[in-house]
């Protein structure tokens, strides 16, 4: 598959995918400025399995092992950066 096979689309209000030329969904949803620059250099990530989130326990579509987070609290504990320690 190609680059030129691969196209973002909205899944949600505030969430983009990697689409392929089929329709079908090749990516976890995630920002559109992360889908497109996942075509951008032509490494579309698959979903691999189903995990449970650290913070509210709902199943998910986890990229691997580096992705513990369902997108939803994804979001919501990206605002939290401005509070992290050290800031």
């Amino acid at each position: 598959m190609s680059s030129a096979d691969l196209f973002v689309r909205k899944v949600s209000t505030n969430l983009s995918a990697v689409f392929n030329s089929k329709g079908e969904q090749v990516s976890p949803a995630m920002a559109a400025h992360e889908a497109q620059r996942r075509i951008d250099i032509k490494r579309p990530v698959l979903m691999t399995s189903e995990r449970a989130c650290l913070c509210c326990n709902e199943r998910f579509q986890s990229e691997g092992s580096h992705n513990r987070m369902c997108d939803k609290c994804r979001v919501k504990s990206a605002g939290m950066a401005d509070y992290a320690y050290g800031r």
